[in-house]
């Protein structure tokens, strides 16, 4: 019930292990032991929950180490925290091994402790800071695996080419209820990429993206009247309809769709917004500044918790999936499940960006999925609460798959 085990750092010595969970065991004598299938079964014998504490255990470089000498200093199965400190060496794999970990669930008397694990949450030693590696959930299907390349090369799904050559893939940033959300659009091979994306988004939303709830604050008749890119600011130079119409919070919402359009490029850092031909200082009534670069930290409140970049929305898949995005989410961690055209779970596991609570990151995964007969599925992400377990933040992606 929304257990997440994260994370493992080490720095100068001190080796800090947390598990994710608000219970806390009052009265064992009260628990239910079930199973996987939530049927009661006895007490596990090799755990005791009235002995504490109840240490995980600490492997360095795959030789064992006395968790005496780790000095936790809370339990990490009953308080979800716990820092050590170990005599390290420059360099080498600590490993902290969960066996099992018992969860109080939140229902009806008697309280019932679910039977979860096992875990490993390791990390790398050396010059740099830790990285941290844990191991799938148990929830995860057995042969399915993320491969996680956090850092891309090149901006996330800007200008792809399709295999005849001829067509490019670019974004363009719409608005789902009162945050920014992708759509894709297939645009003529052109060397004047951006003027074609910023010309794209300004022409509206279509049919797909009306499908799924994406619309635009941008108002109609806006018109690019001019575009340059000069040390990684792309100036564009919009129609006066641009200003018409709307709050602070529909301009806010419109800045953040062009802004969003322009950066996806790896040669743009910052848009700067001109109204026919002159730079002005604030845009609409109720003041918003553009009068100096903008750039996708202005817009973090704009943005989604999870933005979901590739795929866009009604986009093919197949069987192996791309998914590209970045997000601001707690300790950075993110849920995944895709639905095949059957209906059928085929994929659920988590992964992690590259940063999150309070600083956005990025996510590129590679997921191999196995899915039954053609046609339209979805991609789900989301994220735990950690105030109850629910899920919060969930991001639903229509998508065709096709083998």
């Amino acid at each position: 019930n929304g257990i997440e085990v994260c994370c493992l750092t080490v720095e100068r010595g001190i080796a800090v292990s947390t598990v994710n969970y608000e219970w806390e065991i009052v009265d064992h004598d009260s628990l239910v032991y079930v199973d996987e299938s939530l049927q009661p079964v006895d007490a596990p014998a090799e755990i005791d929950l009235t002995a504490e504490p109840i240490w995980p255990s600490v492997t360095l470089n795959g030789e064992p180490r006395s968790v005496v000498e780790m000095e936790i200093t809370q339990a990490l199965m009953l308080q979800g925290e716990g820092m050590g400190v170990l005599d390290l060496p420059e360099s080498g794999l600590l490993e902290i091994h969960f066996d099992h970990l018992m969860l109080p669930h939140d229902g009806d008397e008697p309280s019932l402790a679910v039977y979860q694990g096992p875990w490993t949450l390791s990390a790398e030693i050396g010059d740099s800071d830790a990285e941290l590696d844990p191991a799938p959930e148990p929830t995860a299907p057995p042969d399915v695996a993320v491969e996680s390349t956090p850092e891309p090369e090149t901006a996330p799904a800007s200008s792809d080419v399709d295999e005849s050559g001829e067509q490019l893939r670019v974004l363009v940033y719409m608005v789902r209820g009162e945050e920014i959300g992708a759509s894709s659009r297939s645009i003529e091979h052109t060397p004047d990429v951006a003027t074609a994306s910023i010309e794209s988004l300004l022409a509206g939303p279509n049919d797909e993206d009306e499908d799924v709830g994406l619309h635009s604050e941008i108002p109609e008749g806006v018109e690019l009247l001019d575009i340059a890119l000069d040390d990684g600011t792309l100036t564009l130079d919009l129609s006066d309809e641009f200003a018409a119409g709307g709050g602070s919070a529909s301009m806010m919402m419109r800045l953040a769709q062009v802004i969003h359009t322009g950066t996806q490029f790896d040669t743009v850092d910052a848009v700067q917004i001109l109204i026919e031909g002159e730079r002005v200082e604030t845009l609409g009534g109720d003041g918003v500044l553009i009068d100096e670069p903008l750039n996708r930290d202005d817009f973090e409140d704009q943005a989604p918790a999870i933005l979901i970049e590739t795929p866009a929305p009604h986009e093919t898949v197949d069987q192996e999936i791309r998914l590209i995005g970045t997000s601001n989410t707690f300790e950075a961690n993110l849920q995944i499940e895709i639905i095949d055209p059957m209906g059928n779970q085929v994929y659920r596991d988590y992964a992690t960006a590259t940063s999150g609570t309070g600083t956005r990151g990025e996510f590129d995964l590679k997921i191999p999925v196995e899915f039954e007969g053609d046609g339209l599925g979805s991609i789900r992400m989301f994220e735990h609460s950690a105030r109850d377990g629910e899920r919060t933040n969930v991001v639903v992606i229509p998508v065709r798959f096709e083998r």
